[in-house]
């Protein structure tokens, strides 16, 4: 083996490694266009074909003035809507309690879960703001039109919102959808993660550069018994 090769599948595992650091899956951004905010009881929605691990997802979330404490309640589930019944079986991962006491700029999200491995399937990433109005109410921001990211076997469906009342198990609320458009801007966030192609884990970011590191000292060994 020369140094040339040696160096060409040194570079080709940094490129692998890169790759392993993972990407989006699915988001939508701000880019130019319109923006605001809107609260009340909304969802968004995607359907993934392939699974990702290492998962995050945020949402560009905000005070409604900007300095008192606006809360609510995170759901990453696999059903919403009372038919069939959704319930707790339906949660990809515990609720999340979010707490935000300003307005970041636009397209900063805010961290609501990690972490995470998911599968093949439909995922609703549900916000339920508690209150719905006043100048603590908790506002997601939304954009139209959106810049929009898709990972490897994604889709993403409409944006959802609450029609009628808030059921006791929120997720469990009547919903209908709408296609994203003036009238209806998109919701900002963001869902990141690692795509597995092998069926397995894909490795670890230390994994990788042990692997690197190996590589480098081969070459080095190798080169040193060619000069010799």
């Amino acid at each position: 083996m020369n140094t040339t090769r040696i160096f060409s599948f040194a570079a080709t595992a940094a490129l692998l490694a890169g790759q392993a650091f993972g990407g989006v899956i699915v988001q939508d951004l701000y880019s130019a266009g319109s923006t605001g905010s809107a609260t009340g009881w909304r969802a968004v929605t995607w359907t993934q074909t392939a699974t990702y691990s290492s998962v995050s997802i945020g949402a560009d979330v905000s005070s409604g003035d900007g300095h008192d404490i606006a809360t609510g309640t995170a759901y990453l589930m696999t059903q919403l809507g009372p038919s069939p019944l959704t319930t707790a079986a339906n949660e990809v991962t515990v609720p999340f309690a979010i707490s935000v006491s300003s307005n970041p700029p636009i397209n900063t999200m805010t961290p609501l879960f990690s972490g995470l491995t998911l599968g093949p399937g439909t995922y609703f990433l549900l916000i339920d703001p508690n209150p719905i109005t006043g100048g603590n109410a908790l506002y997601w921001s939304e954009t139209y039109p959106s810049l929009q990211s898709l990972g490897t076997g994604v889709t993403q469906g409409w944006d959802v919102v609450l029609s009628g009342s808030i059921a006791a198990f929120s997720p469990a609320s009547s919903y209908v959808g709408y296609s994203p458009g003036a009238d209806h801007p998109s919701l900002i966030f963001s869902v990141n993660g690692t795509l597995v192609t092998d069926g397995g884990s894909t490795p670890e970011p230390s994994t990788i550069g042990m692997m690197l590191a190996g590589l480098a000292a081969i070459g080095i060994a190798l080169r040193k018994r060619r000069i010799a």
